[in-house]
Formats: C-alpha cells, sequence, structure tokens
C-alpha cells in the first residue's frame, strides 16, 4: 500500500479503474505506467477521460471514450474494454459499434463475433445474430457443431422461441454432427418442445451412442412430457448398465428425485458419488443444497465448508454459508459473507441482502456504500445496484435521490416494468401526482397487456382522481388478464365503491380480502361495510386487521375516519 501513497491522485484513481476491469475479466496489459508513458495524446487522454467518466457513473461516456482510445491507438485491448462494458451497463448500440471495431482490429475474433451475436440479439436482431454465429460455425466444420451446443448457453437473453428457431436454422448444415443434435434438443428443452427435445436427443445418441449428454436431455424431455417416472426409470437404467456409472448420470438422477420430493433417494445418488469418486465438487455441493433444503443447517454447514476447500463453486458455497448464518440470526457474519458474493447468479441477491442487514442495523449510509462500491468494482451488476441504492433511498425517506436513481436505472433498462411502476409510486409519495399518472400511462403504453400496469393506473385514477369511468375500464381489462389477483379484486371493488355500487364493491373486496389478508384491502372493506351501515361487522373486521398490523397507518387512518 505505500507505494501507491507516493502516487499522484490522478494516477490513483486511474490504476484503481484498471484493476476494476480486471477484476471484471477485461484482461488488458495496460498498467498504470501505459497510460502515462503512451505517446499518442489522443489515445492517453481519452483513457482518462474514460475513468474519470467511471468514477463519475457516466457509462456512456466512458464507453465512447475507451473506443476513441481504440481508434486513435489502433489497439484491440481497448477495443474490447469498450465492448464489454457496453454489455455490462447495455449499451447496446454503443456496444455494437464498439464491437465492429474490435473485430477490424482483431480480423475473425471468434469473440468479438459472440458479443456482436449477443448485442444484436438484445436489439431483436435475430437474422444478424445468425449471420454472426454463423460466420464462427464456418471456420471450422469439424467443431462447428460443439460450438453450436456452446451457444445454447452463452446466447441466455432474448426470446427463447426465437433462438431456438435460430439453432434449429444453423443445425441444418450439420446433419451428421451430434453436438448439433444436441444443440437444437436443448433450445427445444428451452422451448417447451419435448417432442423436438426427444427426438433431436435420439438423433444424437445414433451418432454417438457413447455420448451421455443426449441421454440426459432424453431424460429432461420426458420430464418435460410430464412423465417424472418415466424419466427417472431411464436414468437409473443408464446407471444400471454401466460398472462404474458417470457421477453426471448419478447427480441427474438425483435431481430427478428432489424434483418427486424423494429427498432420501437423491441424498443416496450424492452418497454414491462421494464413495465411487474421491473428488467430486458437484456431489457435494448438491449435497449440501438438500441439507439446506431439509434445514439441516450445521450438516449443510459441513458441506459448503468442504466445497469451499476444494476450490470449486466458491460462490455458491460462500453464499449458503452466508444464509445458513443468516438463519442462526449471526447477522455480522451473514453480512460479511454476502458481501463475498460477488459473481454468479447470487451475487445481486446477495449484496442487496447484505444491505438490507445493514440497514436493520442502523446503518444506512454503510449500506448505500456497499451497493455503490459493488456496482463500481463489478460492471455486470452496476445496472441493478442503481435500482438497488433507490430502493434503499426511498426506505430512508430520502425521495428525490432515490427518483433520481430509478430514473437512470430507467434509462439504461426503458423495458423494466416493475422499476417504471415503482418510480411512479414514488412520485405519488412525494405528491406529484399529475407526475405520476403520466409515468403510468407511460407504462399502460409500453405494456398494454400487463395487468400490473393497467391495476396500476386503474387504481391511481379511481383513488386520486374522479375518473372514475376509465379506472374501471383499465381494471376490467387487468382482470381479463389476472382474474383471480387480490390487488386487482381490491382495486375493482374501491372503483365499484367509489362509483356508488356499494354491494357490488362488497363482494368484490370480500374476495379479494378471501385471497390475501392486507391491510389496505381491510381498510378498504372496512369503509365499504359502515358506508352499507354494518358498523358492527366493519368494527369486528378492522379490530382482526389490527391485531395483525397493529401500527399499520390506513388502518388508523381508517379508524379515526368511522370512530
Amino acid at each position: 500500500m505505500k507505494c501507491l501513497l507516493t502516487r499522484s491522485k490522478e494516477n490513483i484513481r486511474v490504476l484503481k479503474k484498471l484493476l476494476i476491469l480486471v477484476v471484471f475479466s477485461i484482461f488488458i496489459d495496460y498498467s498504470l505506467t501505459y497510460a502515462g508513458e503512451i505517446e499518442n495524446q489522443s489515445t492517453k487522454e481519452n483513457i482518462l477521460e474514460a475513468t474519470n467518466a467511471l468514477d463519475r457513473d457516466e457509462y456512456l461516456a466512458a464507453v465512447v471514450k475507451y473506443r476513441k482510445a481504440a481508434e486513435s491507438s489502433n489497439d484491440v485491448e481497448l477495443a474490447k474494454i469498450s465492448s464489454k462494458l457496453a454489455y455490462s451497463y447495455g449499451l447496446n448500440r454503443e456496444g455494437l459499434v464498439s464491437t465492429k471495431l474490435w473485430l477490424k482490429l482483431e480480423k475473425d475474433s471468434e469473440q468479438a463475433l459472440i458479443y456482436l451475436s449477443k448485442f444484436s440479439i438484445r436489439q431483436e436482431k435475430y437474422s444478424l445474430a445468425r449471420r454472426y454465429i454463423s460466420q464462427i460455425l464456418k471456420k471450422d466444420p469439424e467443431t462447428a457443431g460443439k460450438k453450436l451446443l456452446s451457444m445454447t448457453s452463452i446466447l441466455s437473453e432474448g426470446s427463447v422461441n426465437n433462438i431456438y428457431n435460430m439453432i434449429f436454422d444453423l443445425a441444418k448444415k450439420y446433419p451428421k454432427s451430434a453436438a448439433a443434435h444436441a444443440a437444437v434438443a436443448t433450445m427445444a428443452l428451452k422451448n417447451n418442445n419435448a417432442n423436438e427435445a426427444k427426438r433431436r436427443s435420439k438423433l444424437a445418441m445414433e451418432i454417438s451412442p457413447g455420448w451421455i449428454q443426449p441421454k440426459l436431455i432424453y431424460a429432461r424431455s420426458l420430464l418435460l412430457d410430464g412423465d417424472s417416472e418415466a424419466a427417472i426409470d431411464y436414468v437409473a437404467r443408464i446407471i444400471g448398465d454401466e460398472p462404474r456409472p458417470d457421477p453426471k448420470t448419478r447427480l441427474e438422477l438425483a435431481i430427478l428425485f428432489l424434483r418427486e420430493g424423494r429427498s432420501d433417494d437423491a441424498m443416496s445418488q450424492v452418497n454414491q458419488i462421494l464413495l465411487e469418486y474421491s473428488s467430486q465438487p458437484e456431489a457435494l455441493r448438491l449435497m449440501g443444497i438438500i441439507n439446506f433444503s431439509l434445514n439441516y443447517l450445521d450438516l449443510a454447514r459441513e458441506d459448503f465448508q468442504d466445497l469451499l476447500a476444494t476450490g470449486f463453486y466458491e460462490k455458491d458455497a460462500i453464499y449458503y454459508l452466508a444464509r445458513i448464518a443468516d438463519l442462526n440470526s449471526d447477522f455480522a457474519l451473514a453480512t460479511a459473507l454476502y458481501m463475498r458474493v460477488t459473481s454468479g447468479s447470487n451475487a445481486i441477491i446477495s449484496q442487496r441482502r447484505a444491505s438490507q442487514l445493514l440497514l436493520d442495523n442502523k446503518k444506512p449510509t454503510a449500506a448505500l456504500i456497499l451497493l455503490r462500491d459493488f456496482g463500481k468494482n463489478y460492471p455486470a451488476f452496476a445496472i441493478q445496484m442503481i435500482k438497488a441504492r433507490a430502493e434503499v433511498n426511498e426506505i430512508q425517506g430520502n425521495y428525490i435521490e432515490a427518483l433520481r436513481l430509478y430514473d437512470d436505472f430507467i434509462h439504461f433498462r426503458p423495458d423494466d416494468e416493475s422499476t417504471l411502476l415503482s418510480s411512479s409510486e414514488l412520485l405519488l409519495k412525494m405528491g406529484r401526482l399529475k407526475e405520476a399518472v403520466a409515468r403510468y400511462r407511460d407504462a399502460v403504453s409500453k405494456f398494454p397487456d400487463s395487468p400490473a400496469s393497467l391495476n396500476a393506473l386503474g387504481y391511481t385514477l379511481a383513488d386520486k382522481t374522479n375518473s372514475f369511468r376509465q379506472a374501471e375500464k383499465l381494471i376490467k381489462k387487468a382482470l381479463k388478464y389476472d382474474p383471480n389477483n387480490p390487488a386487482i379484486l381490491d382495486s375493482y371493488g374501491w372503483v365499484l365503491y367509489k362509483r356508488g355500487k356499494l354491494e357490488k364493491a362488497l363482494s368484490q373486496l370480500h374476495l379479494a380480502y378471501n385471497g390475501y389478508r392486507d391491510p389496505e384491502i381491510a381498510s378498504h372493506l372496512v369503509e365499504v361495510l359502515w358506508k352499507l351501515g354494518k358498523t358492527e361487522e366493519a368494527k369486528q373486521l378492522l379490530e382482526e386487521a389490527e391485531l395483525e398490523n397493529p401500527l399499520h397507518p390506513l388502518l388508523q387512518n381508517i379508524r379515526e375516519k368511522i370512530l
């Protein structure tokens, strides 16, 4: 650390950002001295401006500046940084431009072609994505099938049906490739097409009889088709036919048993793997998950500590150890462990839970710093951390900052319905009704078939304005899409009440409250009962609701109103 203290503040900031990029797997050869020693002044300035832009959370500017540095220096590594940052931040148009530059500087780069296909899918340009993937496959027809199979996990965004059709079309050129058939079978499973998954996995098995993967795909297709017993029997027969079964097969059988609630049978398979093979981290991981799901927390802790010692599935092990500490009310340990989950599918939920534990411990500033720094240090999660910070600020009553952050998030993720609705709700809390209604209308315009958006606008109009007819129309439309949703039934009852249709309102509110004993629904039901002259029933319901939620402001308000 002492050597860092001798550097200028500017150089420290540059070094920090370069280290962040390394953590994010943007492997660059540049060090702090590189930024200081390059001869091209334009390149040097653009690199420094890019790192400063990241400091200010100006992600678009950072992406553009790194690309300009790449253009002025013809350095492919800078183009890669620009592309990968753009991908993390969801800047798809800029990402396409940067990745095309990357491909220009590193001709036939397979990684660049993959990023181009991913950016294209994000923009729903599937024919363009198909063209880029086709370029990858054409390079080596012998390995094309395997590469196509790998694409089924790489291309995780976009419409499953469109990606299935794309993989289906690309596989046509490789009819003798078991891997190509397995690729189609894999996407067929994701697309809920059990028949095609069966057909393709059988073709793959005919071409490569000893390959286990198409056999497992076939078992999953049986499961998808609703025949779980046939799936279990099929995998069990594979195990029985082998003198020393592949551990993947036993793991598959264990997972099938778990789906059917047969935990003991699943554990038996896992134990058998550990007996037959000295080191199987996948089996240790599954054993830990089974023990955790059965609430055997001490056993699960031992399993995940053993898993951690193997060096595999490190973040999964830490995540479950954090959850165990959390369930055991060891919140200091849980917080420290959650903060260490910095990658994988549990990273966001872990950082959110760590921040919540800090909030619970009356440390809101620490919670916000945690989320901010995590977003800066791990750009893949930066946008989600903006939303998390907005939510913490809203909880703390910092509404202006919360709204600013919600707007930042919506800028990067304009199709995120839940955040658009959350920001509208915040505007209501701030007393900015006109803006809230306008934002709710924007949500309905973007998501015309969404019961959530329709109901949110309808209820707001019913509760806060006199536009009762329009409100009722919106809520009825929401009910068509989700007829048994208690929140929508509550909205419908409330707008009927506002329109003076008390008996109909009472019926709908009873349905809503029976479906979900929520204090807001209770307050509506109490008010309608009171309005109908059923005062004793209203008082009894209010008292029952207060027992469950004694300090809820809506219940307090209705008590003051009717008593």
